[in-house]
Order: C-alpha cells, then structure tokens, then sequence
C-alpha cells in the first residue's frame, strides 16, 4: 500500500517540477524577446540620430560650396567692374595742352577721395576685428558656434570688397598721378620751349639794335617754372605716398583673406573626417542590428 500510494505522490512532484520549469523558460524566453526588442529600439535610434547627422554634414557642406562659388562670382564682377572703371577713366582722360598757362597742377585729394580712403580704412580696421573674433575660435554652444561661422563668412564677404575697393582706389590714384605728371611734364616742356623762343627772338632784337640783352622776366619766368616742377614733384611724391599706403592694406587684407581661406579649408578636412566617423558608426550600428537579428 506504501509503495502505490507513493507512486502518485512522486508523479504529482514531477508534474510540477516540470511545469515551474516551462514557467521559467517561459519567462526567461519573455525577458530575452524584451531584451532583444529594447536593443533593437535602440539601434533603431542610433541609426536615425547617424542618418540625421549625416544630412545636417551634407547641407553644410551644401552651404559652404554655395557660399564659396557666391563669393568667387562676387570676388569675378568686382574685378570686372574695376577693369571697366580703369578703361573708362583712361578713355575719358583730357589731354594736356602745350602752354604754360595750361598747366594741369597736381591738387591735393578732394573731399571724395578722402571720403573714400577714409571709408576702406575704417572698414578694413572694422573687418580685421571681424576675422580676429571669427577665427579665435571660442564657442559656447552649437549656436553660438553657427553664429560665428555667419559672422566669418560675413567677415570674407566684407574683406572681398574692401580689397577691391582698396584696389579701385590705388588704381585710380595711380592713373591720376601718372596722367598729371604727364601733363606737368609736357607743360613744362612748352614752357621751357617758349621761355628760349622769346630769349631767341630778343637776343637777336637785342643785336640788330646793338643794346646789351638783359632778360630779368625770362630769369623771373625761370625761378616760377622751378618752382612749380617742386611743387608738383611733391605732390607727386604724396600721391604716391597714399597709393603705397594703400597697397599696404591691400597687402594685410590679402593675408587675412588666405588665413580665413586656409580656416575653412582646414574646417572642410575636419567635416569630412566627422562625416567618415559617423559613416563608420552607422555601418557598424547596421552590422550590430543585422548579427542580433540573425
């Protein structure tokens, strides 16, 4: 009796070991599944925040060759519009007469030329302060970060016009000295050409009517003719003088201009490294994704 009654006692016990076992893989089957679906989430995540940073790096650079074809083509017309300008003033350039009371004197720049010189200084000092805050490189936020690359670009666009209009200005400052030396020369060859004339005719006056020649106004004429030569010499002399001070701005708006080009360059190489790492990520992201659910 013993032993039959322990028969059923001893099958009850394995039917429930056996069922607290199915309930535990059971369980452990649901934990595994969450699991899985929780990594799955979150490689499902990763890959999207990857595939977002990857088009946000492809409108930059968008941007940034938009930005720089715009400045080149900008950078094209102001050089056009300067040779024009240039052939324009050429061709409208009077010629100098052959008298001395013609003489075209070298003034002093008029008010719009020091208005003008005066502007592209102020903007140059305005645009080397731009280039300094722009390229120190000290961001706060992403925001912040944008904000400054606008102002940088904003800085190049600027510093692009300063230096056509340093150009512009050294150019026409260069052909208006040239052009009133020429004509200073060539009155004063009329000049000197009439003053020997008049002596001419009265030493030979002089000796038909056998008197001593004596010729104070020629002398007089003389002195005047020297002076005027030092003067426009040291006109000159000013002139040329503010072409190379303006030619020396050029010169430092060049510099800046090139390390402001080698920044974004060196801003370029650094978006495309970002741009090769988060290819990297998101391949093995796709990898991990693929081997979990194999």
């Amino acid at each position: 009796m013993s032993s039959s009654e322990n028969a059923p006692c001893s099958n009850s016990g394995q039917a429930g070991s056996t069922r607290k076992e199915k309930k535990k893989q059971a369980k452990e089957e649901r934990d595994r599944l969450k699991q899985v679906e929780k990594k799955k989430r979150r490689l499902e995540k990763a890959l999207a925040t990857a595939t977002a940073i990857r088009i946000e790096l492809e409108k930059k650079k968008q941007r940034r060759k938009e930005e720089e074809q715009r400045l080149d083509e900008e950078g094209a017309a102001l050089a056009e519009a300067v040779a024009l300008q240039v052939l324009a003033e050429e061709e409208s350039t009077p010629e100098a007469s052959g008298t001395s009371s013609e003489v075209k004197s070298l003034d002093e720049p008029n008010e719009h030329h020091k208005d003008s010189i005066s502007s592209v200084n102020s903007k140059y000092e305005e645009v080397k302060i731009k280039l300094m805050i722009s390229n120190s490189g000290i961001h706060s936020s992403p925001k912040d970060s944008g904000i400054c690359s606008t102002e940088r670009s904003k800085a190049a666009e600027i510093a692009a016009g300063v230096a056509a209009a340093q150009a512009v200005a050294a150019l026409r400052i260069a052909e208006e000295a040239r052009a009133e030396a020429e004509a200073a020369k060539k009155a004063a060859e009329a000049a000197i050409s009439q003053i020997l004339d008049r002596r001419y005719f009265a030493v030979t006056e002089a000796k038909q009517q056998h008197v001593t020649f004596y010729s104070p106004n020629i002398e007089a004429e003389r002195d005047a003719l020297k002076a005027q030569l030092e003067e426009t010499e040291r006109r000159l002399k000013e002139k040329t003088r503010q072409v190379f001070h303006l030619e020396q701005s050029l010169d430092d708006m060049t510099q800046y201009l090139l390390r402001l080009k080698s920044n974004l360059s060196l801003q370029n190489n650094v978006s495309e490294n970002e741009r090769e790492l988060s290819e990297r990520g998101s391949t093995n992201l796709a990898e991990s994704f693929h081997g979990t659910n194999s």
